[in-house]
């Protein structure tokens, strides 16, 4: 076989993957779960990441310097998006905000 064809199913094959995991996604996301639907969501998610990475990116067979470099930018978004869900959840539970994330000075117009 030649590079290109071994290229090319390797690519396939993962793109194959990726269109089943999405089947999977639409499928889990119609089942009754509860508070799991969020979780298996993320699950699935995350594999894909990893899929698209590993191949698509080339992690897989780069060298560790690299791999350090997208474990960083990994590191710092999963920070920025924890410390935006405290602002957000620290905002509700001072009370700010109602339940439908409204604040509460905005939920009452006066009648002029």
């Amino acid at each position: 076989m030649s590079h290109t064809f071994v290229i090319w199913r390797k690519n396939g094959l993962v793109w194959v993957g990726l269109l089943a995991l999405l089947a999977l996604t639409f499928g889990a996301a119609h089942l009754p779960l509860g508070g799991l639907n969020v979780v298996v969501g993320l699950a699935i998610a995350g594999i894909k990441v990893a899929l698209v990475a590993l191949v698509f990116m080339g992690l897989g067979c780069s060298p560790a310097l690299m791999r350090l470099a997208a474990a960083t930018g990994l590191f710092w978004l999963t920070l920025l998006f924890l410390l935006t869900l405290a602002d957000v959840l620290a905002g509700r539970h001072a009370g700010n905000e109602n339940s439908k994330g409204v604040k509460a000075e905005q939920s009452i117009s006066p009648i002029r």
